[in-house]
């Protein structure tokens, strides 16, 4: 967990972390259930969205191109998967964030 906390722009599979800790991936799975409450992949997700999240407040840098950076196939799909965490678009997340902390 800490390893995709460390790196959430990585494009983690469950084979990969699995091998990384020298377990199967069902034990993984069980593992991650287990600790974190949920699967990896959501996990992962879940954790590149919370970045996300950092970096459309303390970023200029364009949705897109974060989405990129971030891993994400496309910018669409970054949107969906951001407004399933968050209940609102990446744009407005950021609009919303400039206008509770405004810079001075």
């Amino acid at each position: 967990m800490k390893r995709i906390a460390q790196d959430p722009a990585k494009r983690w599979t469950v084979p990969e972390l699995a091998a990384s800790i020298n377990v199967s991936e069902s034990h993984l799975f069980r593992l991650f259930r287990e600790i974190a409450g949920e699967a990896p992949a959501t996990f992962v997700e879940r954790t590149r969205i919370e970045h996300a999240r950092r970096l459309l407040i303390d970023s200029d840098a364009s949705v897109t191109s974060l989405s990129m950076d971030l891993g994400f196939k496309t910018s669409q799909h970054f949107a969906t998967v951001f407004k399933r965490y968050t209940g609102v678009s990446p744009r407005s997340w950021r609009l919303q964030a400039s206008i509770n902390c405004p810079i001075e």
